[in-house]
């Protein structure tokens, strides 16, 4: 893979609140990808994959509301729609008429909210990892996998943000420490580890509306409604695999692809190349 722009980053102020970007834009793109992150950090996580597209698309990755260095949302408890809601008003500030979508597990959820909102602005959707929590498990990942946090003068925030980070990589859900629930993922890189907790002790008091408006999304019922062009991919280690799969069936013009490990060492490019080769047919 040629060497990866690094994304330049800025602030817009939009209807909904500021909402800050990272982005680049080739001097000839195929078009704009709008690439929204997975729960709890921020567009950081969307450095390698976004540097990796924006060689051939104009690439804006927003800190999703109540994220990273984003305002949250006035609503007390925002829907999935209210995500989606305040990315259509970051397109509109930003005077995109029409983009492709990309979202990461969260952000998946608020991408298919931006294709049922916003048919004629929103090209073709990729999903990556979908989740189907339904009855008691979906309780139990609201009751649990994203509490309310908040700062304390014995600096417990702190140990906690950097436990609930390094557990997630762990276990599944992370709250279950058990060997039943290992995911044999290892553990990431400190450095990694480190830069991911800061992002979330950013947004400690909000991180988890965006957490539990995806637990509650129902995507049984809305995926029939995405009327685009949509690829369901997700990592064969993931916990959502089979849930993705199940996600892309529901869709009237959905396709799944299964895609390698986080650990192999083409993961990115095969990403990369799955995405525009979707995004340019």
């Amino acid at each position: 893979m040629s060497t990866i722009p690094r994304l330049s980053r800025a602030f817009a102020e939009t209807a909904t609140g500021r909402i800050h970007y990272r982005y680049h834009r080739p001097d000839s793109p195929r078009g704009t990808l709008l690439m929204l992150h997975a729960s709890p950090t921020s567009s950081w996580s969307m450095r390698a994959l976004g540097g990796a597209i924006a060689g051939e698309y104009y690439v804006i990755c927003p800190d999703t509301p109540g994220n990273g260095d984003s305002d949250p949302l006035e609503v007390e408890q925002p829907r999935i729609k209210d995500f989606a809601a305040a990315m259509l008003a970051l397109l509109d500030e930003l005077d995109i008429a029409r983009a492709s979508a990309y979202g990461s597990h969260t952000g998946a959820h608020t991408a298919i909210e931006l294709g049922i909102a916003a048919p004629d602005r929103i090209a073709k959707i990729v999903l990556d990892g979908i989740a189907l929590f339904e009855g008691e498990e979906r309780q139990d990942m609201l009751r649990n996998y994203a509490p309310e946090v908040r700062p304390d003068l014995e600096g417990r925030h702190l140990l906690w943000a950097f436990q609930f980070m390094r557990d997630q990589n762990i276990f599944f859900p992370w709250f279950k420490r058990d060997a039943e629930h290992l995911r044999g993922m290892g553990i990431v890189a400190p450095e990694l580890l480190h830069k991911a907790t800061v992002e979330v002790l950013k947004a400690l008091t909000t991180y988890h509306k965006a957490y539990r408006a995806a637990f509650s999304h129902r995507v049984r019922e809305r995926m029939p409604l995405v009327t685009q062009e949509a690829l369901a991919l997700c990592d064969e280690q993931d916990p959502l695999h089979d849930q993705t799969r199940e996600a892309a069936s529901l869709a009237p013009r959905g396709q799944f692809m299964s895609m390698p490990s986080y650990a192999a060492d083409d993961f990115l490019t095969r990403k990369r190349d799955a995405i525009l080769s979707f995004l340019t047919l």
